[in-house]
């Protein structure tokens, strides 16, 4: 029994395009067997076929056609479906016909009518393999870039959590070599100074490993329950702990009637929580963050605003992306990775709802935060 050499690296679909049903029923018959082939009579039934998520390994197009030309149909191919290969089967052997198929089509091969089965056989087994090709090397380039980005992780993270480690080690040695002798009151600096690095790299491998859950699990579950926004804000406010123990609480301007909002309260806590840290990161102590609450129709918003510095404007864009820190970081203050905001995005997400810093007018900044109402809850707008 004969066998085709060719047959097992043949992994895909072709469409052929043609205005001539004669001439595609005649490709059908010659590849019978050996491809899989879809048919489609004049440009727009060929884009018709490959309209939704229908992906085809080759594509092969008649260059006259009434209405739109090979070279304008497949530069379309080209731009809703790069990784198609494109070849071009016409009747015109002249130079300004292959000119206008490379240039406007991007195409892998031209063939000229009359073509044999064998050299029709060639050229898509050609077409399979640079298929194969380009597919090699995205998978390489991705697989580079996930390096890249793994080493950047890295980097980032044994840096960040090394100036922590390095300040309770040293701490921890002076310690040490003052013995029982030194005063009492420069003993307590050197344990409060310990204790404050030590949550604060606690809470950057517990944001890490969030992160980490996060991303294992494809997202957040919000489960279908309720929760009363004022109260979350309330008892977040209270449970938060600033970095700085002279800075003033929070205070929180909303209306006083509850306000329900779909999804999990723990962990709408915790994106509120990362915001606070971030906001009390940067604002004086003496300027406290505040907190407004409205809601209108079926959403509710929050603003938190702080007095710092604000956002430079280099990373405005890029604020809520893994491990993007403002480049101003009080030096008094222990480090942190950059999560805070990443965090409280996913969580916001999951939640239906969106994120968003502003530069307030006044000075500091405004990120707002938006959240679906209880449908107990909606009222007209």
């Amino acid at each position: 029994m004969l066998t085709d050499p060719g047959a097992q690296n043949r992994d895909g679909r072709i469409l052929f395009v043609d205005d001539d049903q004669r001439i595609l029923d005649g490709i059908r018959r010659r590849l019978r067997g050996s491809f899989d082939i879809e048919t489609a009579v004049g440009p727009e039934r060929g884009l018709e076929a490959m309209a939704g998520d229908e992906q085809f390994a080759i594509v092969v197009a008649d260059m006259n056609m009434p209405g739109m030309t090979g070279a304008q149909f497949l530069s379309i191919v080209r731009d809703r479906h790069p990784k198609s290969v494109r070849m071009m089967l016409t009747g015109n052997a002249d130079v300004d016909t292959a000119t206008a198929a490379v240039n406007d089509g991007n195409v892998f091969r031209y063939m000229t009518k009359p073509v044999t089965s064998e050299e029709l056989r060639r050229s898509l087994d050609a077409g399979f393999e640079h298929r194969r090709v380009i597919d090699a090397m995205q998978r390489a380039e991705v697989a580079e870039q996930a390096s890249l980005a793994k080493s950047q992780f890295l980097a980032t993270v044994s840096h960040e959590l090394r100036t922590p480690l390095t300040v309770i080690q040293s701490s921890a040695e002076l310690l040490e070599q003052f013995g029982d002798e030194e005063p009492a009151e420069v003993r307590a600096e050197f344990l409060a100074t310990i204790s404050k690095y030590s949550c604060s790299l606690e809470g950057m491998i517990d944001q890490l490993l969030f992160v980490a859950e996060l991303d294992a699990s494809e997202g957040l579950s919000t489960a279908t329950g309720s929760f009363e926004l004022i109260a979350v804000l309330e008892q977040t406010i209270r449970d938060f702990a600033p970095e700085d123990a002279n800075a003033h609480p929070a205070t929180l301007v909303g209306p006083q009637s509850p306000v329900a909002c779909r999804g999990d309260a723990v962990a709408m806590q915790r994106a509120i929580t990362a915001i606070l840290s971030n906001a009390y990161r940067y604002s004086p102590s003496d300027q406290p963050v505040r907190i407004e609450v409205a809601h209108s129709g079926e959403t509710a918003t929050v603003a938190i605003i702080d007095r710092g510095p604000g956002i430079p404007e280099a990373i405005a864009d890029r604020v809520f992306e893994p491990f993007v820190q403002c480049s101003n970081v009080l030096v008094d203050k222990p480090p942190g990775l950059g999560l805070g905001l990443t965090i409280a995005q996913r969580i916001l997400s999951a939640h239906g709802g969106t994120i968003a810093c502003q530069e307030e007018p006044a000075g500091g900044t405004r990120v707002v935060f938006t959240l679906p109402l209880a449908q107990s809850h909606r009222v007209e707008s």
